[in-house]
């Protein structure tokens, strides 16, 4: 279980980030700036996740962040300030926050947050796994670069050309398991593009009650998925059970449901098949139920009326996370 410094000295708003967090990772929380710093003085090698709240210190969180960055120069940073802040906030970028979450917010933005900084870094984590299987230096160095590399372009949420990898790999012909098969899926930067690189045409199935929406959700996620749509939750879990079932990259699901939410039937799809992704459809606005499926298993959630567009690009991005690191442990072995 990953790791998570909260430094906040409010008991009330660090009680609350615990409990949202501590389903899926360890808190350990610090009340004084002085304190973090300790703490990382005596782990040098820290490079998990800090949250850092401006009442830590109001007066001087561009410093504060300076000297966690010198303290733990890879560790992300998730700053939580006030939105009139706007120019602490630039200058907290500068000094090195990886993302600002502004105040008032909802606790299952800061959870997916969380979820995503960890999650980002899985690709570069399996490209440095593959170094101690590489003999070459020359080649050990040039994928050593290429996840630093990466890794920058991460942090910018920017995406990686192929003319940017081949200044890495030019025409590479290495015993490294297959080299040029991992490039074509790095170059895959839409999950249309990674299902024609995989020769695999993602599977969905999306549990509505309502027939006019759910009639809509099967219309766009046809866009980029092989979609099967049931009206219970009951009729989803039989049809996965039966031997032709097959796997499911995605279930999209409505939390009101008849006969039970559709939240309930999250660790049943999650103990047939762990790796599936799991999205929430809901009309409420209680984010308190929208954190309770977050920690229930769900990746992500979208509430209703929704955007078409971001329906697909959600469902998409957390697939082709998914379907990438499937392809590296079926090809590189050992994850």
């Amino acid at each position: 279980m990953e790791t998570v410094l909260l430094a906040c000295a409010v008991e009330t708003e660090a009680l609350a980030i615990r409990e949202t967090l501590s389903v899926d990772f360890d808190v350990i929380q610090f009340s004084m700036e002085a304190a973090l710093l300790a703490y990382l003085t005596h782990h040098p090698d820290q490079s998990d996740l800090i949250i850092l709240d401006s009442t830590i210190n109001p007066n001087g969180m561009v410093s504060c962040v300076e000297s966690v960055r010198r303290k733990s120069p890879m560790v992300e940073i998730i700053l939580l300030m006030d939105r009139d802040q706007s120019e602490k906030m630039v200058d907290s970028v500068k000094a090195g926050v990886t993302e600002i979450i502004t105040k008032p917010y909802y606790h299952s933005i800061l959870l997916l947050a969380v979820r995503h900084l960890f999650e980002q870094s899985t690709l570069v984590a399996h490209l440095h796994r593959q170094l101690a299987r590489v003999s070459d230096e020359s080649i050990h160095r040039r994928i050593e670069s290429f996840c630093e590399f990466l890794t920058s372009r991460l942090h910018l949420q920017q995406s990686v050309t192929p003319s940017e990898i081949q200044l890495f790999f030019p025409g590479a012909k290495t015993p490294l398991v297959p080299l040029e098969e991992l490039l074509q899926i790095l170059k895959s930067d839409t999950l249309k593009t990674l299902s024609k690189s995989l020769k695999y045409r993602p599977k969905a199935i999306v549990v509505e009650d309502e027939p006019v929406v759910r009639t809509l959700l099967t219309r766009v996620l046809s866009r980029e998925f092989e979609v099967t749509a049931f009206p219970n939750v009951e009729s989803a879990l039989e049809k996965r059970d039966q031997p032709n079932g097959g796997r499911i990259d995605l279930a999209l699901l409505d939390i009101g449901l008849p006969g039970g939410s559709g939240d309930d039937c999250i660790p049943q799809l999650k103990a047939r098949q762990p790796d599936i992704s799991i999205m929430m459809v809901t009309g409420f606005t209680e984010h308190r139920l929208i954190v309770k499926t977050l920690q229930a298993g769900a990746d992500d959630y979208i509430t209703k009326p929704f955007n078409n567009h971001e329906l697909l690009e959600k469902a998409s991005r957390h697939v082709q996370a998914r379907l990438t690191v499937h392809w590296l442990g079926h090809y590189l072995g050992g994850f």
